[in-house]
This record gives structure tokens, C-alpha cells and sequence, in this order.
């Protein structure tokens, strides 16, 4: 029996992959514990697992909530300054929260393997230090903290510096590969998808990881045979609160007269009335709703464009932060739908631009393609599989001496 310390951010997109992953763990008979940097809900956990907020954070709740609330921000920003901002609003704040305990944590929870977050590189250096092996867990577009990625050139060298900087002060020579195990990096996608030949042979792409979720709510039988077809589904994430209501009224000009039913992701309290062919819920369970429909309307967050890819749903993407510039992208040059510029998008083009969704066949038949590359990808037993193979590696026992 193996003993695994996975460290995660509050959000469900980055902590679900972990579940499926974290429940076949522990099926094997292995002990599992994910270590958050804020409270989140343990009924979304595995039973066997254990989750909890380490003291280590705690003393930090206030400052840790401040750096989240800060996320609505991001959409002041252009995309080629995103990453930047991310690293400089986020990444970096939380980093230096983390470092002050991390070792200690570490020391105290004696794990055999840690799997950690892109995000949470402190959670990296500490399982460097400690000589734990470790596995990173990517569920952004792969390759953001890398050199030229989405980066203006002083930019690029800014990066650079900092995270230098970050090993030296910790007694690392700078250029180490550290911040990313160098044991096995998990891709929640295809390498068809993300290009996946550019990148090392310790980066892994599995598929989405489907597996694992608890599900509070579920849709009534019959359901979908009950509405008008086709079916589209929209949903911004579960961020940037301050720009869904601009969002929606667009949508609610373009798509009101049109012969199709929208299940939308938003909390319905968001206007006083909607069209008869909208149906707003705070929840729609995204994996029972992404079988039954023609095709996705979002923001673009990595989970979400896997997730509608591996059913095969075609997608009408519009970016708002992050790296859901990079997705978009992604999603218009392998042909699996259109890209829009929310900047300036208008009712008219939100209208025309689902027509020719729905009604093209070249953007379902790419998806399908993509589909069939996602299903092949492993899931969560080839992840399993790759983590526990850690164990048999002689690099690792190298590493640690």
C-alpha cells in the first residue's frame, strides 16, 4: 500500500480529475489525502479518502479568499498578457503563502507519492526538496508556464527570471525542471488534441477523467424526450460573475426566436424572465447534460471542451480568461466548431455563428474524430497505471539519494 498526498486549488474544474483518479487509488488499497488551500465541501470526495484544510493554510484563509475573489479580474485583460496576469494575481501570491509550510506539511503527512495542481507550485518545490516523488496534474491547456506560450517577449523573460528566482532562493540551480515533475505530467486530453508531440516524453495525455464525481443532482427520466430539439447547451464556468449578465442578454437577443432549446448554466434569478426556449438552472450535472445535446456554447475552460469533445459536440466557444484563449484556438484549427471575440461580439453574430454550428456536418464529423482519439486515451486506469509505475522506476530512486 502506497500512501498519496494530492494538493489541490478550491475549484471543482481543477479538483475533479483528482477524484477518479484519487477513487481507483484507493479501490487498490492505497491511502489517499488531498490538501486544499481552502475549504471545500468532503462530500465531494471519494469514500475512503480524506480531505482537510492543513494548519499550514488555515492561518491564511483571508489572504487565500482575496487572491481568488480576484479572478473576475482577468477579463480587463488582453490574451496575450493573460498569462502574466495569472502568474502575478495568483499563481505567485498563493505560492508564497504555501512555501512558508509546505516542507513541514510534507514531513508530517510522510507520503510516498504527491500529485499536485500546475497551479500550486509550491506544492513542486516542497516534494523536490523532501526528495518525494511527485506527479503533476494539468488541467489547463498544457505548456502555459513554458517559454513563448501566450507570452509577449519581455513577457517571456520576466518568467523566466521568476521562476528562476524561485529556485535559487531555494537552493535549486536555476533551469531545473521542478516547477512540472520530471517524473510524469497528466494531460486531461488527447495528443491529438493538444498537439501533444511538441512536449517531453514525461508529459502523459489521458483522456478527460469522467470517473469519480459524486453527483447531487440528476435529470428527470424522460427529460430530453420532453423538449424541442435540437438541444444547445451554454455555460460561462463558474467564474467571472461580473460579466454573465452582459453575456446572457446577448444570448437571450440572438437565440429567443429560434427553433432550438438552450439549457443554460446560470443561476435563473439572473433576469426576471427568460424566453419560453431557454431553461437557466444554477446546475445542469454537465455529464448527463452532454450526451443528449447537438451542441455547446462556452467560455471555454479546458474540462468543459474535453468533456462536450468526448461525446462528440460540436462547439461555439467565446474566451473570457485564462487559457481559454489557447482553447478556443485549439477548438477552431482542429475544425470542431468557431471561435468568437467576446470584445466584440454582437447578438446578430452569436445567431448566425450557432446556425452554422448546427448546420454544417464538417464540425460534428471533427469532433467525432477528436472523440474517438479522447476514448482512446486511457482514462483513469492508464493514469493509474502511470503514476503507479513511478514506484518501479530507478530514476526515481536516484533522485532521491
Amino acid at each position: 500500500m502506497a500512501k498519496y498526498l494530492v494538493f489541490i486549488p478550491p475549484h471543482l474544474g481543477h479538483i475533479n480529475p483528482t477524484l477518479g483518479i484519487g477513487a481507483e487509488l484507493l479501490s487498490r488499497g492505497n491511502s489517499v489525502t488531498w490538501a486544499g488551500i481552502s475549504e471545500t465541501n468532503p462530500q465531494f470526495f471519494p469514500q475512503g479518502g480524506r480531505f482537510y484544510v492543513p494548519e499550514e493554510f488555515q492561518q491564511y484563509s483571508k489572504d487565500i479568499a482575496a487572491i481568488i475573489s480576484r479572478q473576475d479580474e482577468c477579463t480587463q485583460n488582453t490574451a496575450n498578457k493573460m498569462i502574466k496576469w495569472a502568474f502575478e494575481s495568483t499563481w505567485l501570491p498563493i505560492y508564497e503563502i504555501m512555501i512558508k509550510g509546505i516542507r513541514q506539511l510534507i514531513r508530517r503527512e510522510n507520503p510516498d507519492i504527491i500529485i499536485h495542481d500546475e497551479g500550486l507550485k509550491a506544492a513542486a518545490i516542497g516534494a523536490y526538496l523532501e526528495k518525494v516523488p511527485y506527479v503533476t496534474s494539468i488541467t489547463n491547456m498544457p505548456g502555459l508556464h513554458l517559454p513563448g506560450t501566450a507570452l509577449l517577449p519581455d513577457d517571456d523573460i520576466w518568467l523566466g527570471e521568476i521562476m528562476n528566482g524561485i529556485l535559487l532562493k531555494n537552493g535549486i540551480p536555476g533551469g531545473t525542471e521542478v516547477f512540472n515533475s520530471p517524473f510524469l505530467n497528466l494531460v486531461y486530453t488527447s495528443k491529438s488534441f493538444a498537439d501533444g508531440n511538441r512536449f517531453p516524453g514525461n508529459y502523459s495525455f489521458v483522456g478527460p477523467i469522467l470517473e469519480g464525481r459524486q453527483a447531487n443532482k440528476s435529470i428527470a427520466p424522460g427529460f430530453f424526450d420532453s423538449i424541442k430539439k435540437p438541444v444547445v447547451y451554454v455555460s460561462t464556468g463558474s467564474l467571472l460573475k461580473e460579466i454573465k449578465e452582459a453575456f446572457y442578454a446577448k444570448a437571450i437577443e440572438a437565440f429567443k426566436d429560434m427553433p432550438v432549446t438552450f439549457l443554460v448554466s446560470v443561476s435563473p434569478d439572473l433576469f426576471d424572465s427568460w424566453p419560453e426556449n431557454f431553461i437557466p438552472k444554477t446546475f445542469w450535472p454537465q455529464l448527463q447534460v452532454l450526451p443528449w445535446v447537438d451542441a455547446v456554447v462556452s467560455a471555454g475552460g479546458f474540462n468543459t471542451i474535453n468533456e462536450s469533445l468526448y461525446f462528440g459536440k460540436p462547439m461555439l466557444v467565446i474566451p473570457l480568461a485564462n487559457d481559454q484563449f489557447g482553447n478556443g484556438m485549439l477548438i477552431e484549427n482542429k475544425g470542431c466548431g468557431l471561435r468568437l471575440r467576446y470584445r466584440r461580439l454582437t447578438p446578430n453574430l452569436l445567431g448566425t455563428s450557432l446556425n452554422e454550428l448546427l448546420n454544417n456536418p464538417v464540425f460534428k464529423a471533427a469532433a467525432q474524430n477528436q472523440s474517438k482519439h479522447l476514448k482512446m486515451a486511457g482514462g483513469v486506469p492508464r493514469a493509474v497505471e502511470l503514476i503507479e509505475d513511478i514506484f518501479q522506476s530507478e530514476n526515481i530512486y536516484t533522485w532521491q539519494k
